[in-house]
């Protein structure tokens, strides 16, 4: 009997042993990476094996921020070898990045296996500020950016483009060669205007990398009418139709464009949960101007969102005749174009939003204009996406909040 119940047990072991098993093991689950100064992206891969001898599906490979893309096969065959490549995109990111890639397989026993890449991104340029404005009458002196490189970085020279003719730049080293000032000046400060500001350095490996800053002429709050009261989303928050009608809204139907988009709807394009918010506006040149800029951690990927309504008073303007002006050619348009405007491209019709949309891009950048009724808004999104990633961020962005005039 004993002998029988022995073999019994071997015969069992035999069986446990020769069942199929899958097992998927990593070499290391932890990257870290050092890209160069101005390198767009930095790739780390992540080796594994089939130890097993059953195939392994791998069903999924996510990462934890959309600056980061990770891909490997679908599958691993018994003793394959392969990789999770992950590519973390730099943009103008400085300091120690960390991003959670998740593998997950049909292996029972190890069904999801947790990666972490860490890249260590040396400082190449630090604005200070980000943000000029100038209010209606104030002198059309030139205000100043200060650039400051990084201590592992050497840079010759600075670029600076402006999306708008109505600001110059100007850029002056510093003696220490480790700072540069860039001057912008307004042509006026009776009509307001807004430009995104594009900053190159050029490096001595001939590689780049864009930042952006913004200069806006913008009126201050007037004694009659006053613009919207300074009320500011807090991170996350989603509006209420009572809150909403309370913030979009000031006396005489006036915007505040800060309470026309949420935190979340600006992290679900960026990636980034919103810093603050920097309202600013008024009344001028017949119009009614509301804008906001939304803060990002990572300043380079900041949004700017100007609602433009018919003013108050004898010079009130229909915003719906200047659409036409502007984008339908009704009026003779100033032929005196610089060079920086020649080498934009003409207004680009966008289908199904609003009553009318366009984009007007250039070289670095762009904004989308959309019209409703009569009231246009302006987005401008920041960040080192290529044109047609941008114009359908500011679309999603531009949808939501259309919903809210």
């Amino acid at each position: 009997m004993r002998i029988e119940i022995k073999v019994l047990w071997v015969t069992m072991i035999v069986a446990l042993a020769s069942v199929a098993r899958s097992e998927l093991v990593f070499e290391q689950s932890e990257l870290e990476l050092h890209p160069a100064v101005g390198d767009a992206t930095a790739v780390g891969h992540f080796k594994y094996q089939n130890k097993g001898d059953k195939t392994i599906a791998i069903k999924s490979v996510t990462t934890s921020c959309g600056c980061t893309a990770a891909s490997a096969k679908q599958s691993a065959e018994p003793g394959e070898k392969g990789e999770v490549t992950a590519t973390f995109t730099v943009g103008d990111r400085i300091g120690t990045q960390q991003k959670m890639i998740t593998v997950v397989t049909d292996d029972p026993a190890h069904p999801s296996t947790a990666l972490n890449l860490k890249v260590v991104i040396p400082r190449l340029l630090e604005l200070q500020p980000t943000f000029l404005y100038w209010q209606a009458g104030e002198a059309a002196k030139a205000k100043t950016i200060v650039a400051k490189t990084g201590n592992e970085v050497s840079i010759k020279n600075l670029e600076v483009f402006s999306s708008s003719s109505e600001f110059t730049t100007k850029v002056e080293s510093q003696p220490s060669g480790r700072e540069f000032r860039i001057n912008v000046k307004p042509r006026q400060t009776t009509n307001a205007a807004i430009a995104t500001l594009t900053i190159t350095p050029n490096l001595p490996n001939g590689k780049s990398n864009v930042l952006y800053a913004t200069a806006s002429v913008t009126r201050p709050p007037s004694t009659s009418p006053q613009p919207v009261a300074a009320t500011t989303l807090s991170p996350g928050d989603q509006p209420s139709p009572a809150a909403t009608a309370a913030n979009v809204e000031s006396s005489k139907g006036k915007i505040d464009a800060c309470a026309l988009l949420t935190s979340k709807e600006i992290e679900s394009v960026q990636s980034e949960p919103l810093k603050d918010t920097k309202r600013s506006g008024g009344f001028g040149a017949g119009f009614a101007a509301s804008q906001c800029y939304f803060g990002l951690p990572t300043s380079a990927n900041s949004i700017s969102l100007t609602v433009t309504q018919r003013g108050d008073g004898s010079d009130a303007r229909d915003p719906q005749q200047f659409w036409k002006e502007t984008f339908h050619g009704e009026k003779d348009q100033d032929k005196a174009r610089n060079d920086e405007e020649e080498k934009a491209a003409p207004p680009q019709k966008i289908d199904g939003l609003g009553d009318e949309a366009f984009w007007t891009g250039n070289r670095v950048g762009g904004a989308l204009y959309v019209l409703k009724k009569d009231i246009f808004i302006r987005i401008s999104v920041g960040g080192p996406d290529n044109e047609e990633t941008k114009i359908n961020k500011s679309k999603a962005l531009a949808q939501k909040a259309l919903e809210r005039l």
